[in-house]
């Protein structure tokens, strides 16, 4: 404002930019651990999945937090644009434009795979699965979608062998019996 009135500059981008700002309050009013709230993906990246929950905040949804079994690249689980409902798991210096982090997860929302596990797969029962990939130590078997078991090197076959690859391959289905669960780590020891 000069020249006593004669001369007035406004700007349409300061008062949207103050309205946003208030709609971001009111989004990180409603940010608490264990929230649910609905967003859309803005970015992904190898590490995880960038979520807006409303008015230009953004959290991340961590590559382990997508599901429940181990996922190789976020593109797998979700895609860019794809509206999305995630739980808040952490929130660190909300309102701080530097150092605000919001950890969302995916995985929190669904069922655990594991919690059935005792009762689907009891030691000495015999599953089917399939060869998933081979390690030096032993190979790791798929008995669901979900869940995976390990056959160590020593429980392969009945003569020593120095690596799985020499009686099994990737993808082969195979017949094994349970030996252990461990619910609380999330193993399960098998046996061909």
């Amino acid at each position: 404002f000069k020249d006593e009135g004669r001369t007035v500059v406004v700007s349409r981008r300061a008062l949207l930019q103050a309205e946003q700002g208030e709609e971001a309050e009111a989004v990180r009013d409603g940010i608490k651990v264990g929230a649910k709230l609905e967003g859309k993906v803005t970015r992904i990246q190898p590490y995880g999945a960038f979520v807006d929950i409303g008015a230009g905040v953004e959290g991340l949804i961590h590559v382990s937090e997508l599901k429940h079994e181990r996922v190789e690249h976020p593109q797998d689980v979700v895609e860019k644009d794809a509206e999305v409902t995630v739980a808040v798991v952490r929130v660190q210096n909300l309102g701080d434009s530097k150092g605000e982090r919001i950890s969302l997860s995916l995985k929190a929302l669904l069922e655990d795979p594991w919690s059935k596990v005792k009762e689907q797969f009891s030691p000495g029962s015999v599953v089917d699965g399939t060869v998933q990939s081979l390690e030096e130590y032993g190979a790791i078997v798929a008995l669901t979608a979900d869940v995976q078991g390990m056959v160590h090197v020593s429980e392969i076959a009945e003569k020593r062998i120095a690596h799985p690859r020499e009686a099994l391959s990737i993808g082969e289905r195979v017949r094994v019996a349970v030996l252990e669960v461990d619910r609380r780590r999330r193993r399960l020891r098998l046996s061909l």
